[in-house]
């Protein structure tokens, strides 16, 4: 799981005998701030869910929206991210970091 944001990652939906078992989710989101007085404060949220409790395309959405869905998760959710991007995101959190320590 990424330390740095709340993406979901799913399990390969074995269990430890190699039978089918039901997929999980798990986030883990961490917080931590620093306020202007010093105070640090950190907050970690850790949230496991079950097949019964999340949305599964297959089981309720026909092919067209199947298909809108997997082109969204390809688009929001790259295997790689371009240079320009990253460098846009470090600026980004560069420049926010800056304001808060003023």
């Amino acid at each position: 799981m990424c330390c740095c944001c709340d993406s979901p990652q799913q399990s390969d939906g074995r269990d430890s005998q190699g039978g089918r078992r039901a997929p999980v989710i798990e986030r883990h989101i961490s917080i931590t701030r620093a306020g202007a007085d010093g105070v640090v404060s950190h907050t970690e949220v850790h949230i496991t869910t079950g097949s019964a409790e999340y949305f599964d395309p297959m089981a309720c959405c026909g092919a067209h929206e199947r298909a809108m869905i997997a082109a969204l998760r390809s688009y929001l959710r790259p295997e790689t991210a371009p240079a320009c991007l990253m460098a846009r995101l470090k600026a980004t959190l560069d420049h926010c970091c800056e304001e808060e320590s003023e």
